[in-house]
């Protein structure tokens, strides 16, 4: 078989997953567990390739969080894992594996995938629906595609992705289905070259009321078929402290954003009245940092501002701007034409 397996995330547990892997450095952890022996102890095995896509929830599509490119597996301390042990060779209990053992006590299934950090990638928000439709699915020698369900495609994606899901070779057809292999999936996550990171001033957003706007301007920079990195996505749930009030979960998420920052190529700054000015006077200058691209010096992004305010900073001023008002949808349908014109 391909070698390719889905492996689903519920939307309300992606914070969760998404604090335990990413690790105290700038390169993430790549881990995922389950307590499924059919599908992810049988296929994902060294070499082979876990997608890992979230469930759809409250309005949101599904989302590729993560490639991992699986490098060892294990299992936990335990009578199933040590009879997991004796049945399948080369599976090493979880204190063998080259991960923290302080990440894997975070989860609670039995069976643990570790990836390859160099081949391995985190993505930004984006959506996923139509890789998914077009996937081919092994099901009890059976072929299937979510897109042959119709209109009833959705409430039947739940209870398809309940378990780790292996994808067909390509090529191979049977009752009628025939498998494109991986590259629905390969061509979304190769869309990653056209990744644009939002660059804001929290406390602005905040204080103009722009918060359901800028969700909205990610989900349908998404839907024009870019990628988004937002630290609201990257870390749902998160809220900022403020500049000069880091704690741990504010590190994690500047972490994860240099990473997406890292893969991006267009920078969008939401202009507002304290764009690249710090909340406080002995604060940390974030979203000046962005612009600048001191965040990560070795990145280059193509940098232009979409105005929430009537007045943009002075230094600001010169720059490629985005007239949308206060419209979503023209904005991304602006910003991907504009980036599709700069990086071609």
């Amino acid at each position: 078989m391909s070698g390719h397996v889905i492996a689903y995330l519920q939307r309300p547990r992606l914070p969760i997953w998404k604090r335990v892997t990413v690790a105290r450095t700038d390169r993430p952890s790549f881990l995922y567990t389950s307590n499924d022996e059919r599908v992810f102890l049988q296929d994902v095995v060294p070499n082979s390739t876990l997608w890992v896509i979230s469930i759809p929830y409250d309005g949101w599509p599904p989302e590729l969080i993560a490639r991992i490119k699986v490098v060892d597996r294990g299992v936990v301390a335990s009578e199933k894992g040590e009879r997991l042990r004796g049945q399948i060779p080369g599976l090493k209990a979880a204190g063998e594996l080259s991960v923290d053992p302080a990440l894997i006590a975070y989860f609670h299934e039995d069976i643990i995938a570790v990836g390859d950090p160099h081949h391995s990638e985190f993505f930004g928000h984006n959506n996923a629906e139509c890789a998914v439709l077009d996937l081919a699915l092994v099901r009890e020698k059976r072929l299937e595609r979510l897109r042959d369900l119709g209109d009833r495609w959705l409430p039947a994606y739940g209870q398809k992705f309940q378990r780790p899901v292996l994808v067909a070779d390509e090529g191979v057809e049977r009752d009628g289905v025939a498998s494109p292999g991986a590259k629905p999936l390969d061509a979304l996550a190769s869309a990653a070259a056209k990744t644009v990171f939002i660059s804001y001033k929290w406390r602005d957003v905040e204080t103009l009321g722009k918060q359901r706007f800028v969700l909205r301007l990610a989900r349908e920079i998404a839907r024009a078929g870019l990628k988004v990195w937002l630290d609201k996505l990257a870390l749902p749930g998160y809220a900022p402290k403020g500049d000069h009030d880091e704690d741990e979960e504010d590190r994690k998420v500047r972490r994860l954003l240099k990473y997406g920052y890292e893969r991006s190529v267009a920078l969008l700054a939401l202009g507002t009245p304290n764009y690249g000015r710090p909340t406080k006077p002995e604060g940390e200058n974030w979203t000046l940092r962005e612009w600048s691209g001191d965040v990560s010096p070795s990145t280059t992004l193509k940098r232009v501002v979409l105005p929430l305010w009537r007045t943009l900073p002075a230094w600001l001023r010169g720059y490629d701007r985005l007239d949308a008002g206060n419209d979503p949808v023209t904005a991304a349908a602006r910003l991907t034409a504009w980036v599709n014109g700069q990086c071609g």
